[in-house]
């Protein structure tokens, strides 16, 4: 894929400067080398390693050849030749690297990774690949949200980077056997515009033809103008930094253009991208969806190194001078074929950053108009080849990808996507505040969301309404607080905000302030809602029974000063105990009990505790064994292991006896309660000092959950 987008697209003439060799075969592969005619050169340059079988330079020679034909499989055995040597360029390493990545040999690759960071300390590809590689099975997480299928559009050559324009599938191609030019490269054709509508491809009806490359192409927001790559048709001379490094040849660049659709229908003359130019390459564009964005590949004076990703913007009727994106986007490597989705969100290909091998697609979500670092899209969409030109429409969750990845009829072949869930890590919701009594907007409430990494704080509008992005990986604490109404927390799991829609509205009900009354409310852990449950409150001094009897899940009274032991326990959760404090009757108290939805394979904390160096509980475990007898109760299905932890002074071996006769005290309690010892398997463990965990072995669980399970998958 490296031949539709180097710098240099093809020389129209070309001297040599002078070679100290007598070989005539090595010359004339220096020749066909210097002209980017891979093919050829490579034929000569194993005729001159005939003549002269142990030369590095030969040999090294022969791995960047096939490396430029995308021959990964001899390009590693090429470079295996010459790594080794101290003549040839540290680069090599990086070289044999990707080779072996594309060829599936990660850990390989990444011994020389590491070793290229050795020599050249300022390149961080190599650190981002090989930090990469330690985790390689992060690429292969979400590899079931996706299908990826052949496109029916495919030819036996390249076919690349499809886009939209109406319901015409446009796409850059090299299927055009009709020319008498080929691309010495590879000797393979040049690259043109092809349209695929009605089952047909087509060549598409630019009004200016060349014999060189043209696409890959983006269309305007309305389909009236099309931004196009193609190759000058003027043959520049040499800059003046040129001829100061003895060159003599004449490039051809590649640039963008412009054409605007007629009134018939037509596509009119062409018009130069202003910030083209004859010293570099300016191609491959997207636009952003308000079409006043450009972004674009090249490698202009300014970047990063290889091919980088720039920008231009559409003001007061002309393009501003381009600016680099910046080292979060470009690397030494090349960055190429960018495309911006509906949403702003811009995806590009990268040999730079982390990924599988070859060229992969990132993706830069843009929140708020900023865009964020670029993250790998992951398998299958990425591959250990080359995959770029990606296209996705975020509504429909499809897509296409280009790749060589070789399951295809082509060199280059062009894949359908279709995801199951959105490709985006963050999802917009609208937090609606309402005042519970008469469903009324709260206005100016104050919403603090907190992770792990940070708060923010916002405020609703007249409206009740404020946004807020929410990444789908993270942890959330909602707190709402309002003059007059109680304070209001919320906890959002990664599940909860996947299994939203786009801009879905989440809404909170601000309850009237009451300072005399006691409310203790449980909900569901996962869905955040209301759940019945059977409440059980005992004041902890007179040992009375104030409360005891199922619930809505909420409870409303006035109690005494004191301590209270809250019990609650339902069917499909595991039970919560706790002790709560009411300093005052007068004031209100309010306390929010979490109830965890029982699953297969998963821990369950308990308050249940051991006086020290005993097996014996303590007398406030009561309850917590009471609520876990009662959990088993209501919850006959289940089966669990009851795993103690015992960790102090002794030694391991003992410390591991004393948690195993934690464990089997705990059973001894439940089997006394006429719970079937079958249902209860025990296991000991010096992993903490104290305490009694429980993992559900069975499980038959909250029809609910696996429901909302089912529909965040089914999104």
């Amino acid at each position: 894929m490296e031949k539709f987008f180097i710098y240099v697209a093809f020389l129209l003439n070309f001297t040599l400067w002078a070679q100290n060799k007598t070989d005539k075969n090595f010359e004339e592969a220096q020749k066909a080398y210097k002209k980017m005619q891979y093919a050829k050169a490579l034929e000569l340059y194993q005729k001159a390693l005939q003549n002269d079988t142990s030369n590095i330079i030969i040999k090294e020679k022969i791995a960047h050849c096939y490396r430029k034909l995308q021959d990964t499989e001899n390009a590693e055995i090429w470079y295996a030749k010459v790594v080794h040597s101290p003549i040839t360029d540290p680069e090599d390493k990086i070289y044999y690297a990707q080779a072996l990545a594309s060829n599936n040999k990660h850990a390989e690759a990444q011994l020389w990774y590491n070793a290229y960071a050795k020599q050249v300390k300022d390149d961080s590809r190599a650190l981002s690949f090989s930090l990469a590689y330690q985790n390689l099975q992060d690429f292969y997480k979400d590899s079931l949200n996706y299908e990826i299928r052949l496109a029916p559009f495919n030819s036996t050559e390249s076919d690349f980077s499809p886009v939209y324009c109406g319901n015409t599938i446009v796409f850059a191609s090299n299927r055009n056997y009709r020319s008498q030019i080929q691309f010495q490269w590879d000797n393979s054709p040049f690259v043109e515009l092809f349209m695929y509508e009605k089952k047909k491809v087509k060549p598409f009806p630019l009004s200016q033809k060349t014999n060189y490359h043209e696409g890959p192409a983006v269309f305007s927001p309305k389909g009236d103008t099309i931004i196009y790559t193609r190759n000058s048709q003027k043959k520049t001379k040499p800059t003046a930094d040129a001829k100061a490094s003895a060159s003599k040849s004449k490039f051809n660049r590649l640039k963008l253009f412009f054409a605007y659709k007629q009134a018939d229908g037509t596509w009119g003359k062409e018009k130069e991208f202003p910030h083209n130019s004859a010293d570099f390459s300016t191609m491959h564009p997207a636009l952003s969806p308000d079409g006043k964005t450009l972004y674009f590949a090249s490698d202009r004076t300014g970047g990063h190194g290889g091919m980088d990703l720039w920008v231009s913007h559409f003001e007061n009727g002309k393009w501003s001078e381009p600016q680099n994106l910046g080292e979060t986007f470009n690397t030494r490597g090349h960055e190429v074929f960018p495309f911006v989705d509906s949403k702003g969100n811009l995806y590009f290909a990268s040999n730079g950053h982390g990924g599988l091998g070859g060229l992969d697609i990132f993706m830069a979500e843009n929140i708020g108009g900023k865009l964020l670092a670029p993250v790998n899209l992951g398998y299958p969409i990425n591959s250990t080849k080359d995959d770029f030109g990606f296209y996705f429409n975020p509504k429909t969750k499809r897509g296409f990808l280009s790749s060589n990845r070789g399951d295809g009829p082509g060199k280059d072949d062009i894949y359908e996507v279709i995801a199951r869930k959105p490709l985006s890590n963050f999802n917009e919701m609208i937090i609606f505040t309402r005042n519970e009594s008469n469903n009324k907007p709260v206005p100016l409430a104050e919403v603090k969301i907190n992770t792990e990494q940070k708060t923010a704080v916002y405020f609703t509008d007249v409206n009740g309404i404020t946004r807020h992005f929410f990444n789908k990986k993270l942890h959330y604490q909602l707190t709402i607080n309002k003059q007059g109404f109680e304070t209001a927390e919320i906890s959002l799991i990664p599940e909860q905000i996947a299994s939203h829609p786009e801009g879905d509205t989440l809404e909170i009900d601000l309850f009237p302030e009451r300072k005399n009354i006691t409310i203790l409310k449980a909900i569901d852990d996962f869905s955040q809602s209301k759940i019945p449950v059977f409440m059980r409150i005992v004041n902890t001094t007179s040992k009375k029974v104030i409360f005891n009897q199922d619930t809505d899940g909420k409870f409303e009274k006035n109690l005494d000063k004191g301590f209270y032991e809250v019990s609650l326990w339902a069917k499909g959760y595991f039970g919560n105990a706790e002790i709560i404090k009411v300093a005052d009757k007068k004031d209100r108290t309010f306390k929010l009990f979490r109830l965890k939805p029982l699953r297969k394979n998963e821990l369950y904390l308990t308050q249940i505790l051991f006086e020290k160096n005993s097996d014996k509980p303590t007398k406030n475990s009561s309850i917590a064994l009471d609520v876990l007898q009662k959990t088993m109760e209501q919850n006959p299905d289940i089966v669990i292991k009851i795993i103690a932890f015992a960790q102090g002074n002794k030694q391991e071996t003992q410390n591991l006896v004393l948690a195993e006769k934690r464990a089997k005290a705990v059973q001894n309690y439940l089997v006394s309660k006429k719970i079937d010892k079958k249902r209860l398997q025990i296991e000991g463990s010096t992993q903490k000092d104290n305490g009694i965990s429980i993992y559900i072995l069975e499980a038959n669980e909250n029809n609910q959950q696996e429901e909302l399970l089912k529909s965040i998958f089914e999104d």
